[in-house]
């Protein structure tokens, strides 16, 4: 299974060129509408924001094999600052945008590399997805990042295991509102990471990407799974989390994640001023 480069050409008042890559030589019509997607986010938020797009990709459960034909595409963007934004100091921009039933959050990419920084699973995912838009002229610092992407997704392991450990509170207490099935998929799902993550030294894109027991988890998604047990496994996945972390040790932070981090965004900003 080797990497494969199409190119596509959009033409949008000016050429501009999409990279796609697909970890895989078969391109199914899913591949082509999911990447197609995050072109058409991409461009929405740099027309909303009127700032350049660095990068698109898409986020959620595409990417791990829960969707269900009725899921959304859901998609970052990171932009480049404007001159006005550096010149004044002024906050960076940041705007979660609706795209129909679509989210699409656009973020300045010094808070995208903020965020890489915090662990937070959902902008970290977005390094290893293979459905994403570069701009030609930032290939060669994306792929510098997406080359270190292992590093930087432990870069700093405890706060990493608290991210996710978020995420999963956050699923929890939908769930508790609601009872909507998908919670719990979710919550399991990412009990799943968590574990993988601060147990073992399993690649990130394989816990993210490969959960187990993926048609047990389908068929809670689905709500084929009685409620009751639902509220079973939402209770004991929590309190095993919470036994997990607390008896997790301390961990340095990854000083080369760190120097590649900050590497890159002097890179895109050194850009900024001598290509856009």
């Amino acid at each position: 299974m080797g990497l494969s480069l199409i190119d596509f050409l959009f033409d949008k008042n000016k050429i501009l060129l999409y990279n796609l890559y697909i970890e895989s030589e078969v391109i199914n019509m899913n591949d082509l509408e999911l990447t197609k997607t995050v072109e058409q986010h991409t461009m929405f938020a740099a027309e909303q924001s009127d700032r350049v797009p660095l990068f698109g990709a898409l986020y959620g459960s595409q990417n791990y094999g829960l969707a269900t034909p009725e899921s959304d595409v859901d998609t970052k963007v990171w932009l480049m600052p404007s001159f006005h934004d550096l010149y004044t100091a002024a906050k960076p921009y940041s705007k979660e945008l609706h795209l129909g039933d679509a989210h699409v959050e656009g973020k300045d990419y010094r808070l995208m590399v903020g965020e890489l920084k915090k662990q937070n699973m959902n902008f970290l995912e977005t390094l290893f997805t293979p459905y994403y838009w570069v701009h030609p002229q930032c290939e060669a610092p994306f792929e510098f990042l997406k080359g270190k992407r292992e590093l930087v997704a432990r870069y700093d392991v405890k706060r990493g295991a608290h991210a996710f450990m978020g995420h999963m509170y956050n699923m929890y207490n939908r769930f508790k509102r609601d009872e909507k099935p998908k919670q719990v998929a979710h919550l399991m799902r990412l009990y799943d990471c968590l574990q993988r993550y601060t147990l073992t030294d399993e690649p990130y894109e394989d816990l993210l990407f490969h959960p187990h027991s993926l048609e047990y988890l389908m068929a809670v998604r689905r709500g084929e799974v009685p409620v009751e047990e639902l509220r079973l496994c939402a209770n004991t996945y929590m309190h095993l989390a919470e036994n997990l972390l607390s008896e997790m040790p301390e961990h340095e932070v990854n000083k080369d994640a760190e120097q590649s981090m900050d590497y890159f965004s002097r890179w895109v900003l050194d850009k900024r001023f001598k290509d856009f």
